[in-house]
């Protein structure tokens, strides 16, 4: 990346000294003139410009009728610097943006997104190199039949590679990232919620959001996991029904260890609603059988558990039977 328009300016007229003869000498230190006017940091540029004056003298007697010179002594006619600046720009990324628009021609879009990829700095400085790349951007998101193309967006969506400033300065970019991000999520919520493994579609998509916003990053960390609680939850929900199926008077093994030492995922809906459906197999399908088993002032081996869980995940609102017996088995297995 270049150091700073002022170096681009004057690398561009390195070779536009006063010794190009006759009329041509007073032209070429015009157009040296100019370059310093026009940097960001006049008395910087001139500084440099001391260093390089002799051996654009030199460069100039033998490039004087190249394309590229006349194009610069051109620019250095233009009557603001702001006009100056964009003819330089614009002359000076001309074959780049030839070579992005035979890219693009030739289908080659992977390829023109990675050429816009690494002239961040020409993109934001240069408008003929930004209007190219833009519609590489929109064409890239686009495509959804070729495979090559469509992992070419993810990797510019989550690349650490100065995508951050690429998407500060690329409104088709940021639109890009946004939508597809989004695509990930519904992904993976999908595969979450059908109890598939989904951690590598979860890590894109946080990948994804953390050059976005804040608050995209950190539902994005809820999501990934409540994805990486899913198996244990699925194995322990498969555990307990098994149970439930033998007719079991003894809590499983599965929810003493699940409800003592996992924690909740803070702020996750659809985790507390998963920790509630475990707790109703666990506490109230089995706990049913443990209570009905109760006999005289007793409570039954497991009951004060079986009390302790309705009471805290509110089991027994939607299952009469089970309030009925938590109630009737209350003096024994709580305690007052």
């Amino acid at each position: 990346m270049h150091r700073s328009l002022t170096l681009v300016l004057l690398s561009s007229l390195a070779s536009l000294s006063i010794a190009c003869g006759g009329g041509g000498a007073a032209e070429c230190e015009k157009a040296f003139d100019k370059a310093i006017e026009c940097s960001e940091n006049p008395e910087e540029a001139r500084e440099q410009a001391k260093a390089i004056r002799k051996e654009a003298i030199a460069t100039c007697n033998e490039e004087k009728s190249t394309t590229d010179v006349k194009a610069s002594l051109a620019c250095a006619k233009k009557s603001g610097c702001d006009e100056y600046r964009a003819c330089e720009l614009e002359r000076r990324y001309g074959d780049d943006v030839k070579e992005i628009e035979g890219l693009m021609a030739d289908g080659k879009l992977s390829d023109a997104i990675m050429t816009c990829s690494v002239r961040i700095e020409a993109y934001k400085a240069a408008p003929a190199i930004k209007a190219i790349c833009d519609k590489v951007i929109a064409a890239v998101f686009a495509e959804r039949s070729d495979k090559d193309v469509q992992d070419s967006a993810e990797y510019y969506c989550s690349t650490d590679d100065d995508v951050a400033q690429w998407l500060a300065v690329s409104a088709p970019l940021k639109a890009g990232c946004t939508a597809l991000a989004a695509d990930f999520k519904v992904r993976a919520m999908k595969q979450r919620d059908e109890g598939l493994e989904a951690d590598s579609t979860c890590s894109s998509y946080k990948k994804m959001v953390k050059h976005l916003t804040p608050e995209k990053l950190a539902a994005a960390e809820m999501l990934c996991s409540e994805v990486r609680s899913v198996e244990d939850l699925e194995e322990n929900i498969a555990e307990v029904t098994k149970a439930i199926s033998e007719k079991t008077k003894t809590i499983p093994y599965a929810c003493d260890q699940y409800f003592q030492y996992k924690k909740p995922i803070e702020g996750s809906e659809w985790h507390a609603a998963k920790v509630k459906e475990l707790a109703r197999l666990c506490f109230g399908e089995v706990g049913k059988g443990i209570l009905a088993e109760a006999t005289g002032a007793g409570c039954p081996y497991d009951g004060e558990d079986v009390h302790k869980y309705a009471a805290k995940y509110s089991l027994a609102e939607d299952d009469a039977e089970l309030a009925a017996l938590l109630k009737k088995t209350a003096a024994a297995c709580t305690k007052q």
